[in-house]
């Protein structure tokens, strides 16, 4: 079965009050009818609480059953019928199916008191790569507030976003890289992985929503046809269809494979390994739990003008063959200095030979003499710069 060809059948779960055992309630009275798909965790406030789960339906919009070897069948009876039988199993006041009441009685929502006391908490933005550029990240942050922190070491860069998230746009060449933001219990994972040398339209390949509160039902044998079913479904639902995997799966393989591993776990330590196998940080988990950002972090503000120069230094030093001597990329700030000094001092020469020919035009000698000083003045800065660097 494509995932393109789900139909999926939506449940909500009301309960007046909190109540803590909502979320394990519901769970039960799904696998009771052995009812294939997902169970969330409860939402609770001060008043009311909420549990949301999606059904498998067949092509006829049957809710889909399994058993423990995990082979398929159709459920019996109406959807209405069975809504009076989960809200009778789970003990909620009223069921809604798509949006629709379907079992209890009416409760009134519309009350702001309703979503009093829940959880609204949001962490920062954190990215890792292996080449992830800094260039990259500051103009992510263009006519934005905040900036970056991060860190760079032999498993590459990790930052972690001052302020509101960004949509970060890895536009050279093909980055892998991942970047994560939690929300509540959910987190909102982003797959950078585009070929080609300028993602104009975007980087992100994949997005994947994880919740660690959600669980697959019923239990079913690994490896059998409803296994697989709940695993499809689980993509499916959270951001991961069949052409963005194949999609990810020609560009980062092992990101392909590892998201179809932590679709069927969704747990803190499922998200761990799933960044352990990409060979990334563990820390960003730990960062976008909401930990303190450490003291060897330095800051990176966004901004045009930071990020044309740092384009600029990462060409310069990712350079190779012919381009290492354009660039003197690995030039001791006193070979910077003098090769610099020495094309001013041609440049002059240059000048005088042009205009004593006569050739090209006024104007056009004082564009290329504009290009000529001015790469010269830029490597006599580097060099002094560097300089000084040393001394300090």
């Amino acid at each position: 079965m494509s995932t393109e060809e789900f139909n999926v059948l939506s449940l909500s779960f009301h309960y007046r009050g909190r109540r803590a055992e909502a979320g394990q309630r519901v769970y039960e009275a799904l696998s009771a009818l052995d009812l294939v798909g997902y169970c969330g965790s409860s939402d609770a406030g001060d008043h009311f609480t909420f549990v949301a789960a999606d059904l498998a339906m067949d092509e006829y919009e049957v809710p889909l059953t399994a058993n423990a070897a995990g082979e398929l069948s159709f459920a019996k009876g109406s959807t209405e019928e069975l809504a009076k039988a989960l809200l009778e199993a789970s003990g909620a006041d009223s069921i809604y199916l798509d949006g629709e009441l379907a079992a209890g009685e009416e409760l009134d929502l519309d009350d702001e008191a309703a979503f009093e006391g829940m959880d609204q908490t949001t962490t920062p933005q954190v990215v890792a790569g292996p080449r992830l550029p800094r260039s990259e990240l500051a103009m992510s942050s263009v006519g934005q507030g905040g900036g970056w922190k991060l860190r760079e070491d032999q498993q590459g860069l990790l930052a972690v976003r001052e302020g509101e998230s960004v949509d970060i746009v890895l536009g050279r060449k093909m980055v892998p890289a991942v970047d994560i933001i939690r929300h509540e219990d959910v987190y909102q994972i982003r797959l950078h992985a585009r070929s080609g040398t300028l993602n104009v339209a975007g980087s992100v390949a994949l997005e994947y929503w994880m919740s660690t509160g959600e669980r697959a039902v019923p239990a079913v044998a690994s490896g059998s046809p409803a296994a697989k079913l709940q695993q499809d479904l689980g993509l499916w639902l959270h951001g991961a269809d069949t052409a963005e995997l194949e999609e990810l799966e020609e560009l980062w393989p092992e990101a392909a494979a590892a998201v179809k591993v932590l679709c069927a776990e969704r747990t803190e330590a499922a998200l761990r390994d799933f960044i352990r196998s990409l060979d990334l940080p563990e820390q960003i988990v730990d960062l976008a739990n909401g930990d303190p950002v450490p003291s060897d972090f330095e800051d990176l503000r966004g901004g045009m003008v930071t990020g044309l120069n740092l384009a600029l230094e990462e060409e310069i030093s990712s350079a190779q063959g012919i381009w290492k001597l354009v660039y003197r990329t690995g030039w001791s700030p006193t070979a910077l200095i003098t090769s610099s000094l020495g094309v001013i001092a041609a440049g002059v020469l240059f000048h005088r030979w042009m205009k004593l020919k006569g050739k090209p035009g006024t104007g056009w000698r004082r564009t290329i003499m504009f290009f000529w000083y001015s790469d010269a003045a830029y490597y006599l800065a580097r060099g002094v710069r560097d300089a000084l660097r040393k001394k300090h």
